[in-house]
């Protein structure tokens, strides 16, 4: 009885291992923006196909130059506008950018990883991966920033040409489901 015990506690132990590999494997991907509506609106956290507003954009300045650098296409989603500090604000907030030149995703996401995570102004819960073809970093707290200035929720992804960010300013059980549920529908970890 001894052995058939061993052999089962075995299997389990190697089962758990196995799985456990395969979650962590995941990491992040690259999406197209595409990918990123069809997430948002599977989600199914009250968009429509018309709350999506395409960007286009030139990077400048990316590692302390003055030319341009690419350009950057993208896509916003945002969520319940409201004032906040004078500005009008999105109470969630998804953001992506993809770019002809992998270094310009990199640099957009560097650009916040060094204002939330390195700078000190933010006060909760950090979440920081960075791993061989992607990055990301998850806040749960309060940033004392010019822009939020406040709670924040959500997550900032680097992978590829990709550079992505979810996240609500509501200190509200709803709002954090929102992004997680958006966050899961990318295949993306949540704070």
């Amino acid at each position: 009885m001894g052995k058939v015990l061993k052999k089962v506690i075995s299997v389990v132990l190697l089962s758990s291992m196995v799985l456990s590999i395969a979650s962590c494997s995941g990491g992040v991907k690259s999406k197209t923006s595409d990918q990123f509506k069809k997430a948002i609106l599977d989600a199914k956290v009250g968009a429509k196909n018309n709350d999506f507003l395409p960007m286009d954009g030139t990077v400048i300045d990316i590692g302390g130059t003055d030319e341009d650098a690419g350009t950057m296409k993208g896509l916003h989603y945002g969520y319940d506008v409201t004032v906040k500090n004078g500005s009008y604000m999105n109470s969630l907030e998804a953001v992506i950018w993809n770019s002809d030149d992998i270094s310009n995703a990199e640099g957009m996401y560097s650009t916040q990883y060094k204002k939330y995570v390195e700078s000190g102004i933010f006060d909760g819960k950090i979440t920081d991966i960075s791993s061989d073809g992607y990055k990301y970093f998850t806040l749960n707290g309060n940033l004392n920033d010019d822009i939020i200035d406040g709670y924040c929720y959500g997550g900032w992804y680097y992978s590829g040409d990709t550079y992505i960010y979810v996240y609500t300013i509501k200190d509200d059980d709803a709002y954090r489901d929102r992004v997680d549920k958006i966050l899961k529908k990318l295949g993306f970890p949540t704070p």
